[in-house]
C-alpha cells in the first residue's frame, strides 16, 4: 500500500471541494496515477530549481502514492536527497519509475512524454507557467517566484487527477505571475533583488500549515532584527496532510521547533506557548509587526485587540487563499472588519457534540461536562460515541484517555471518522489542500519583506487572493472598508486613542476620556473583552 497514513485527514479536505465524494473511489483514483518531476542537471543546481523541486516533493509525496523524480541528463545527489525527503513524508510512497499520467518540467529541461506535461520555472519574485513550452528558472536566493510556481504546478495536477468532480477543473494557460505586486503577465512586476532584509521587531503568529509555508519561504533570507515565532502546540500526525515541513520524524515535536530548526538564524526566537502566554512573557505589547496565520477569527480578533503597528494576516477559506493587509488600524479597515464576532456562532462545546452525533441536550450537557472539568474521554463516552456513529468500539480504543478537544481534533478534524464510517464530516473545520496552504504562506512571507524592506511605494488594496481550484483570472485584489457597526474596535475610543498613544499618532478622541492616556493595553484588554471574543 503506497498511500500515506495520514490519508483520513487527506480525503476530509479532498472531500471538501469534490462532488459525490468517495472514499474507496478517492483511494483508487490515487492509486492509479503516476505523477513524475522532471529536471536537468541544469534546472536541479540552481537555486530557485532546486527549491521548485523542493517545494513539489513537500507537496505531492502529501497525496500521491506513485511519484517518480527524474535527472533527464545522468545522476543527481540532489534527486536522491528529494526522494530521501518523499520517505520522510510517505514512508509507503513508491518512487520506482512508470508511464507518468502527468510530468511536471522544471526549468528549460527538455523531454518527451504523451501525457500532460506541466513546465515551470521562475525568476526571483516571477513565478513562471505553462503547459506548452520549457520555463526559465533564476539562480537567486528569493524562493518566492519558485515556490509559487511548485504551488501552481501542484494545484493544476490536483485539477487534472480529479477534473471529473471538480466544478472548474481544467489547467491553466500560461502565465507568469509576481508575488511581489500579485498580478499576472504584463502587470507582473519583477521586485528588487533581496539576500538580507531588517525585521525590525516582527512576530509569527502560528506555525501552523501557513506558518510552515512562510518558514519555508523565508529559508535563505539573513535576517536582522528579531522574528518571534508563536505556536503552542506539537505536530500531529493528521498535520502531515498539509504541513509542508513536517515528516513522520516530526510527529510530537512543538510546531515552533521546528520552524526554528529549519530557518536556523540567531534573530529568530521560539517561543512554545498561546499568543496571550506570549504577551505576559513579552514584558511590553509593543508589537511592531505581527504576521497572523492562526486557525480561528477569535485568535485573529484577540491579535488585533493588542494592537500591534501592523498586521499582515493570511488565511485560507473554501477555494480560496489569500492575506490583508492592515497598516493603520485608525484610518484602514482593522482585523476585526474581516472577522466580527457573530452572535450565532456555535460554541466548541456544541460543535464537538454535533460532529460526534450527540445531539440530545443530555448529551450535549455531558460534552460540556467533560470539557469544564478536563474528563478524559473513558469507555461510557467511547460506548456512546461507537454506538450512534455506528463505529467498531476497537477503532475508537486508541483515543481513550485523551481530552475531549484532542480526540476532536484527531478523530473528526483529523479525518479518522470519515475513514471509518465513509461519510462526510461537515460539523468539521475547513481542510485545505497543501498546496492552497503554503501558497498563502509564500504570499504572507514575501509580504512581510516587502512591507520590512520598505520595498513597495504604494500600499495596494487591502485583500489579495487566489483560487487556486481554479484557472487564474487577474482579479486578484478586493477594496474592503471599514465595518461601520459600533461593535467594532476600529470604532472605539478607547482602542484608538491606546494606539495613538503606542505608535505616537494623532490621537483620535470624542469624548476627552483622561483614562485613555493611560490606561495599559492589558487594562483596556479586559474591559473590551466582550467586543474581542465570540460570543456563545
Amino acid at each position: 500500500m503506497a498511500l500515506a497514513n495520514f490519508l483520513g485527514k487527506t480525503a476530509l479536505s479532498a472531500s471538501q471541494v469534490l462532488k459525490q465524494f468517495d472514499m474507496e473511489k478517492f483511494q483508487q483514483l490515487l492509486l492509479s496515477h503516476h505523477v513524475h518531476i522532471c529536471f536537468d542537471k541544469k534546472a536541479i543546481t540552481s537555486k530557485e530549481g532546486f527549491a521548485c523541486a523542493d517545494m513539489l516533493v513537500r507537496l505531492l509525496a502529501r497525496l500521491y502514492p506513485n511519484l517518480h523524480l527524474s535527472c533527464t541528463d545522468g545522476k543527481s545527489p540532489e534527486r536522491e536527497h528529494l526522494n530521501e525527503l518523499a520517505l520522510a513524508i510517505n514512508p509507503f510512497i513508491d518512487l520506482s519509475d512508470s508511464d507518468p499520467t502527468v510530468a511536471i518540467i522544471i526549468g528549460d529541461t527538455e523531454i518527451k512524454l504523451s501525457c500532460l506535461k506541466i513546465f515551470v520555472g521562475s525568476d526571483q519574485w516571477l513565478a513562471k507557467f505553462s503547459t506548452s513550452k520549457s520555463q526559465f528558472t533564476g539562480d537567486s536566493m528569493n524562493r518566492f517566484g519558485a515556490g509559487a510556481a511548485a504551488c501552481f504546478a501542484a494545484a493544476n495536477v490536483f485539477r487534472h487527477v480529479f477534473r471529473e468532480q471538480l466544478v472548474d477543473g481544467i489547467t491553466d494557460k500560461d502565465f507568469v505571475y509576481s508575488t511581489f505586486n500579485g498580478n499576472l503577465n504584463e502587470k507582473a512586476e519583477q521586485g528588487p533583488v533581496v539576500n538580507r532584509i531588517d525585521l525590525d521587531d516582527t512576530v509569527l503568529i502560528g506555525l501552523g500549515a501557513i506558518g510552515n509555508g512562510v518558514t519555508w519561504a523565508l529559508k535563505n533570507m539573513a535576517f536582522s532584527g528579531s522574528l518571534d515565532m508563536v505556536d503552542g502546540e506539537c505536530i500531529d500526525l493528521s498535520n502531515l496532510q498539509r504541513y509542508i515541513l513536517a515528516t513522520q520524524d516530526d510527529v510530537n515535536k512543538l510546531k515552533t521547533e521546528l520552524a526554528a530548526v529549519f530557518l536556523h538564524q540567531p534573530s529568530v526566537r521560539s517561543h512554545p506557548v498561546p499568543f496571550d502566554t506570549y504577551l505576559l512573557r513579552r514584558g511590553n505589547w509593543d508589537i511592531f509587526r505581527a504576521a497572523v496565520c492562526v486557525d480561528s477569527a477569535e485568535d485573529r480578533r484577540m491579535v488585533q485587540g493588542s494592537l500591534p503597528k501592523r498586521i499582515i494576516n493570511a488565511w485560507t477559506q473554501q477555494e480560496q487563499c489569500g492575506l490583508s493587509r492592515h497598516f493603520d488600524f485608525i484610518q484602514e479597515p482593522c482585523v476585526v472588519c474581516l472577522y466580527p464576532a457573530k452572535k450565532e456562532e456555535k460554541s466548541l462545546p456544541i460543535k464537538i457534540a454535533e460532529s460526534l452525533g450527540l445531539t440530545h441536550p443530555f448529551h450535549t450537557q455531558m460534552v460540556r461536562d467533560y470539557m469544564a472539568k478536563l474528563k478524559p474521554v473513558d469507555a461510557p463516552m467511547i460506548q456512546l460515541i461507537s454506538q450512534l456513529k455506528k463505529v467498531d468500539l476497537q477503532e475508537l480504543m486508541p483515543y481513550m484517555g485523551k481530552q475531549l478537544e484532542v480526540f476532536y481534533s484527531e478523530v473528526i478534524c483529523g479525518g479518522i471518522m470519515m475513514k471509518l464510517t465513509g461519510e462526510e464530516q461537515k460539523q468539521a473545520a475547513e481542510v485545505p489542500s497543501a498546496f492552497e496552504s503554503a501558497m498563502a504562506g509564500i504570499m504572507l512571507a514575501a509580504e512581510i519583506v516587502i512591507d520590512a524592506g520598505k520595498l513597495r511605494q504604494e500600499n495596494p488594496c487591502t485583500i489579495q487572493k487566489l483560487n487556486l481550484l481554479s484557472p487564474l483570472t487577474p482579479y486578484t485584489y478586493e477594496a474592503v472598508n471599514k465595518f461601520t457597526e459600533k461593535e467594532c474596535i476600529c470604532h472605539d475610543e478607547i482602542y484608538l486613542g491606546r494606539y495613538a498613544q503606542k505608535w505616537k499618532m494623532k490621537p483620535v478622541h470624542k469624548t476627552g476620556d483622561p483614562k485613555i492616556k493611560e490606561m495599559p493595553t492589558a487594562m483596556l484588554m479586559e474591559e473590551k473583552q466582550e467586543v474581542i471574543q465570540v460570543n456563545e
